[in-house]
């Protein structure tokens, strides 16, 4: 189940079951402007990513992006836009990868769950990162 929500062709939210990828080498998954990159990796015994070092590129970021990596567990993902006006709602359960690109979003879990957050620095304060309502 890969899934996209948007509204007005704005992406939102990408969830993506990381079992649907099974190309070999770096599958890239989010689009190449996107502030965070996702890709899903199948490499076979004895191959190899060739020794590398990133270049230095000036980026200019206004929105903070994230990525879950769901390890364990179940819930719900719910997605606002900008307004805070509500989206559509997904099921993610393990094995998912969900990729906030903007707006909101607010998760509510049925099992126990475990996942991975990554989202751009640096952190300031919740004062200054994110608004609750």
């Amino acid at each position: 189940m890969n899934r996209i929500v948007a509204f007005n062709e704005i992406i939102f939210a990408c969830v993506y079951d990381i079992s649907d990828t099974n190309g070999p080498g770096a599958n890239f998954l989010s689009n190449i402007d996107s502030g965070l990159q996702v890709s899903i990796g199948n490499y076979s015994n004895q191959r190899n990513v060739p020794r590398h070092s990133h270049l230095q590129n000036k980026r200019i970021l206004e929105l903070t992006e994230e990525i879950l990596v769901i390890i364990s567990g179940a819930g719900t993902l719910r997605i606002y836009d900008d307004d805070r006006n509500f989206l559509d709602e997904i099921h993610f359960e393990t094995g998912n990868v969900i990729h906030l690109l903007r707006g909101g979003h607010d998760l509510t879990f049925s099992a126990e769950t475990k996942f991975i957050e990554v989202k751009q620095g640096p952190y300031f304060s919740p004062e200054k990162d994110k608004i609750l309502w």
